[in-house]
């Protein structure tokens, strides 16, 4: 009898441990998705990314596909802006990757690659922008 006892209470307290920690795992993962850190930086928000600015020169696609090597320069657009990347490219994350977008429009290539979609991204590309 004593045998029959210890099997049931092994197996309930199984059960107790396992509901234990799904619960206890549900509920952390719950608090962390709530949590959003608290980000302090400085942004000039008068300029969107990509808009045109009056003040700047224009420059057509076919002046753009031209700068695609060290000597003229790595350029390439985002919506109504021309950036020259030429000095950025060995600070990019992702290596000379960067340069399959030279001499085009980035908004294709970040579809594909869309870890770029960020804020501190677009502060980067606009401290590089030549023109419109």
């Amino acid at each position: 009898m004593r045998s029959r006892f210890t099997f049931l209470f092994r197996q309930k307290l199984k059960l107790q441990i396992i509901t234990t920690s799904l619960t206890g795992g549900l509920v952390a993962g719950y608090i962390f998705s709530k949590y959003k850190p608290i980000v302090h930086a400085e942004a000039d928000i008068s300029v969107k990314v990509g808009e045109r600015i009056s003040t700047l020169p224009t420059y057509s696609m076919t002046e753009v596909a031209k700068h695609t090597t060290t000597e003229k320069g790595y350029w390439l657009a985002y919506k109504d802006g021309v950036y020259d990347i030429t000095s950025y490219v060995e600070n990019h994350p992702g290596g000379k990757m960067v340069l399959r977008s030279a001499g085009k429009a980035l908004e294709a290539c970040w579809k594909i690659f869309t870890m770029h979609d960020m804020d501190h991204v677009y502060e980067i590309l606009e401290e590089y922008r030549i023109g419109n």
